[in-house]
């Protein structure tokens, strides 16, 4: 009719942000760091944007200067080796339009392969090999160097297979420890004697 009133609202419209990660995942590392860098969003207009990185995983992270904010985590650190996922989060307009981008890292172990006395002989076509495992959960793998058609192993894939040979003579065994997509190898000299 004739009665009316008024009210006002403020309306805020807010750019979506895009979060990306620099870094091209999944990352393998053979130590207890990495070096992660996200790539902030560029804003035509901001509302109180906020950035952070965030994680997931066994251990405790160190950020790069101890700040999570910063885009450029290099030489980031971990306390314990695992699987983990780096999220960079990106906000705009406290709260209102988030976007968020994930990184796979993994920190394996590295292993020091050793394959058991540098030097072995014995009196016959067959021996058995002691390699030592550095790494709870790694695997072996035995090979000849250079390849010879001469030596078989009980099951190459053990640590301490047995090793036979059609001829005597010596011989140089390779053992390949590997963890994850970390591995490391060791030599030794086997040596197959004819009893006389």
């Amino acid at each position: 009719g004739t009665c009316s009133n008024s009210n006002n609202i403020t309306v805020t419209f807010n750019q979506q942000p895009t979060a990306t990660i620099a870094t091209a995942g999944p990352v393998n590392e053979c130590d207890l760091d990495v070096d992660l860098a996200a790539t902030p969003f560029v804003y035509l207009v901001s509302n109180a944007p906020t950035s952070t990185w965030s994680y997931t995983g066994p251990g405790v992270v160190t950020w790069n200067g101890g700040d999570a904010t910063d885009a450029d985590q290099s030489g980031l650190t971990v306390d314990t080796y695992g699987t983990y996922v780096f999220t960079w989060t990106e906000t705009n307009g406290s709260g209102a339009c988030v976007s968020s981008a994930n990184i796979t890292v993994n920190f394996y172990e590295q292993p020091t392969a050793d394959a058991g006395p540098a030097t072995a002989s014995d009196c016959d076509l067959n021996l058995q090999l002691d390699a030592v495992q550095s790494v709870v959960g790694s695997t072996g793998l035995w090979t000849v160097v250079p390849p010879s058609g001469d030596i078989s192993f009980s099951d190459n894939s053990l640590f301490n297979p047995i090793v036979s040979s059609t001829t005597y003579g010596t011989y140089v065994l390779q053992f390949t420890e590997t963890n994850g997509t970390c591995s490391n190898s060791n030599n030794i000299t086997v040596t197959f004697n004819q009893q006389p």
